[in-house]
């Protein structure tokens, strides 16, 4: 029976040990950890019972967050790339909507006369100027 008691009272005062050591300051009430850690250690079974019943913060606790050292790295997925047919076809869209543009801009300056599309009048109007060269993104570089 007296070595059951030991055992147990062993166990208390490791646990102690261990719980005063592994605890953040912020976590430990009344004495600094120095002071609990000789208390338990002179004063085993009553340090010990002391350190659970008043020293330590038995708030809920929240999970630490991983270091970024040790976190796995994130990798962020690629943008998809378009085909060649999808570029195509979002440069027309593009060219279009400045032509249409141009074409506002000259209706609303009356520098010509409204014009159904197709017709003499229409193809005498004035050469849009070029829209600027657009350089191509290479990905290897």
């Amino acid at each position: 029976m007296s070595v059951l008691i030991s055992v147990i009272s062993l166990l208390l005062i490791i646990g102690a040990l261990v719980d005063i050591i592994s605890r953040p300051d912020d976590e430990v009430k009344h004495l600094p950890k120095l002071v609990w850690v000789i208390l338990v250690v002179f004063l085993p079974l009553i340090g010990s019972v002391v350190w659970f019943a008043v020293g330590r913060e038995y708030a809920p606790r929240v999970p630490r967050q991983r270091t970024a050292r040790s976190a796995a790295p994130v990798f962020e997925p690629l943008p998809a790339r378009k085909s060649t047919e999808e570029q195509i076809a979002e440069l027309d869209r593009e060219i279009e909507y400045y032509q249409k543009r141009a074409r506002l801009k000259e209706l609303q300056e009356g520098s010509t006369p409204l014009a159904i599309e197709g017709s003499k009048a229409d193809t005498d109007a004035p050469m849009l100027e070029p829209l600027p060269e657009r350089r191509a993104i290479n990905p290897e570089t």
